[in-house]
């Protein structure tokens, strides 16, 4: 086979429009990777790019300065929802009860009136 051949191959340029991926529901929304990898007890030690390694020192010199907590160190309450919820109904009116939807339409988390 000729090695050269290969080497000259093209691929066509295909663009994705709206449905291609997402069913026409917008654009796709994912998860962002961590900034860096810790090591892991089954892969083994991290491969960092130079990158990596200056986000990492940096996070840890703001750990060690009291700058920041250390991810181990902050502890989400059982009842977080129940606390957010009352955090933000607390302070009058939701929006909601200020600008009711229409008799009979959807709302969420109560379905249907």
């Amino acid at each position: 086979m000729n090695l050269d051949l290969i080497d000259n191959l093209e691929a066509p340029l295909f663009e994705c429009g709206p449905g291609n991926f997402t069913q026409g529901y917008s654009s796709f929304v994912g998860i962002l990777a961590p900034e860096y990898l810790d090591d892991d007890s089954w892969f083994g030690p991290a491969v960092l790019s130079e990158k990596q390694m200056t986000i990492k020192e940096t996070y840890e010199h703001a750990v060690s300065e009291r700058q920041l907590l250390h991810e181990d160190d902050t502890v989400e309450p059982k009842n977080i929802h129940e606390t957010i919820y009352l955090i933000a109904t607390s302070s009058g009116k939701t929006t909601t009860q200020l600008n009711p939807t229409s008799v009979g339409g959807w709302q969420s988390g109560i379905g249907f009136n």
